[in-house]
């Protein structure tokens, strides 16, 4: 085994230093202490041993419906395979014990305003989470609400942030992994994204269905390959498998419920988890960006869906191009028509998004969630998956 620089040094500290006494080192058994070691490794299992015994592996099955005009009608389960995952509510418990989270963390959502010298009223300035009013309505929703019976304690809403992103591992391969991360909206946004504060949550690694999966289909559909919306239709069923896997009963629970905790100041709340973003890169696009109506008309056209995801990075590319033209003409104006000394112009301050931004009308199809959980109750990803939240 070769050793490094930098352990050898370590080591040579190790030895010079005055407490440091070498009969510790001569009578220590170390095969023992190795065994020891190894059969604690084996007592936790395969399940435990990933990162700690926070992780478990819960086995991932989905149920495959083939038609009656197949070779094999009927449901099948098809194991997926093991998926490794930490429970949510663990990881609240764990950064709401951590001091160095605990410091800047808002527990309450606060409305902030700015107001320029002479303007008539004051304007909402976005930038962070717990500053929205989707967080001010949440807090406010769950202050109005009946409390718990006999608990008096300050109710605090935790906002979850999710992101999930398929990661190719090697050039070479197709090896990858789907890991899936968690934040909280109640921390700054400059913090969430200095990889040294550390608050950044892994919370579970999604699987992809096998190549296997190709031939068990093909199988049951006579030696046919299985159509492109039969493909879509169950790496849909396995990402909502896997999620609810990941919103087990206990966060359903404490969702409803709340959570009492004990913060660091020693002071206990009552914490109500709730889910404000979710940023993924969902192949099936069953997490809506272009409006429900219009996924489902381009759920058998892929090319025509990556036709439109392509049209909006397209407009973003057209928009910062039409921004560079403006600054440019407004810098010519400037220099034609220069102002005198002194002079003071008064700009225009915008009041709504569509003034302030340049939004993409391609974004603009916004679906109720609640009128399309109504509208499509008898769809099964409805009853089997969106029930949950």
């Amino acid at each position: 085994m070769q050793k490094s620089k930098e352990s050898f040094r370590n080591l040579i500290k190790i030895v010079g230093h005055p407490e440091f006494w070498p009969g510790n080192v001569n009578t220590t058994c170390w095969d023992f202490i190795n065994a020891q070691l190894r059969a604690g490794a084996e007592e936790n299992g395969p399940g435990q041993s990933f990162e700690g015994a926070s992780w478990t592996k819960t086995a991932v099955t989905i149920k495959v419906l083939f038609h009656k005009r197949t070779a094999k009608p009927g449901v099948y389960g098809y194991h997926v395979g093991d998926m490794y995952h930490r429970t949510l509510i663990s990881i609240i418990r764990e950064k709401l014990a951590n001091p160095r989270h605990d410091e800047l963390f808002h527990y309450q959502p606060y409305n902030l305003l700015w107001q320029r010298g002479g303007s008539p009223a004051p304007i909402n300035v976005h930038g962070e989470l717990y500053t929205s009013q989707a967080f001010l309505q949440t807090h406010k929703d769950l202050q109005q609400s009946p409390p718990e019976p006999g608990c008096n304690l300050e109710r605090v809403v935790i906002a979850l942030m999710f992101w999930s992103d398929a990661t190719q591992l090697t050039t070479f391969s197709n090896a990858k992994l789907w890991p899936c991360y968690m934040l909280s909206g109640n921390e700054l946004k400059y913090r969430r994204c200095k990889p040294s504060c550390c608050l950044c949550s892994h919370i579970a690694y999604f699987n992809h269905l096998p190549d296997s999966f190709k031939d068990f289909a093909t199988e049951h559909f006579g030696g046919k390959a299985p159509p492109a919306d039969f493909m879509a239709h169950c790496h849909r069923e396995l990402f909502h498998t896997q999620w609810g896997i990941i919103l087990d009963n206990e966060f359903l629970e404490v969702w409803e419920h709340g959570i009492v905790i004990r913060c660091c100041d020693g002071v206990e709340h009552r914490f109500y988890p709730r889910i404000f973003t979710y940023s993924a890169n969902y192949p099936e696009k069953m997490v809506p960006t272009f409006g429900g109506d219009t996924i489902r008309n381009l759920a058998s056209n892929t090319s025509e869906m990556k036709r439109m995801a392509a049209c909006d990075f397209k407009d973003v590319l057209q928009m910062a191009g039409i921004e560079r033209c403006e600054a440019r003409i407004r810098h010519i104006c400037n220099l034609n028509n220069p102002l005198p000394l002194g002079t003071n112009v008064e700009e225009g301050v915008a009041t709504t998004l569509d003034a302030h931004f340049h939004i993409s009308k391609s974004q603009n199809f916004l679906e109720n969630i609640m009128m399309f959980l109504c509208k499509h109750s008898e769809d099964p990803a409805v009853k089997d998956f969106l029930p949950k939240l």
